[in-house]
């Protein structure tokens, strides 16, 4: 997404589901968007990192990736590389977006919900605010992700499939991935 647009044209981009579910979830009382960053003392960094993953768990109901990455996630926030945001409603943390950054670009990297505030719609709403506050920080472009379609030789998951569709309804611009694979 070219984040130097204005908010109007970003918003009249996304798809009508988007901006209806980004209003909707906007209107809800007690409902705040906060930043988990560098800034804050890393006591509080690292009590609501486990928090966010301890979300991923319940959500899945399994350890979704390496011990490893976490840590490096977790170091990433601590070296200003990623920020984490997240909803709360009534001080209770419902949904958590973490995002990585480079310069001035960023991208979402990973995000979970408690699922009995999924009605509410907070990922669209906590994404959409994410962008907004990097583009306050002279970002210049937002990463949604790759677009996964099945091919011959290449079948996403279906995981993949829904996550790709429901950023692409962010409305960003489209560019083809090309990859080169030369066997010796």
């Amino acid at each position: 997404v070219n984040l130097n647009e204005n908010e109007e044209q970003l918003l009249l981009k996304m798809s009508k589901y988007h901006r209806k579910n980004i209003s909707k979830t906007s209107k809800i009382k007690n409902l705040e968007f906060k930043i988990l960053n560098y800034k804050k003392p890393n006591n509080e960094i690292k009590i609501r990192f486990n928090e966010f993953k301890k979300y991923h768990k319940i959500s899945t109901g399994r350890i979704t990736r390496p011990k490893k990455t976490w840590d490096i996630m977790l170091k990433k926030i601590y070296d200003n590389e990623a920020e984490l945001f997240f909803l709360s409603l009534n001080n209770k943390a419902i949904s958590y977006l973490y995002c990585a950054k480079y310069f001035n670009f960023s991208w979402g990297w990973s995000q979970v919900n408690l699922k009995e505030y999924e009605y509410m719609s907070p990922r669209h709403y906590l994404e959409w605010n994410a962008m907004k506050y990097y583009k306050n920080n002279n970002h210049n472009f937002y990463e949604i992700g790759e677009r996964y379609f099945e091919q011959n030789k290449f079948r996403p998951t279906a995981k993949e499939i829904s996550i790709s569709e429901f950023k692409e309804k962010y409305g960003s611009d489209k560019y083809p991935k090309v990859i080169l694979r030369i066997e010796f």
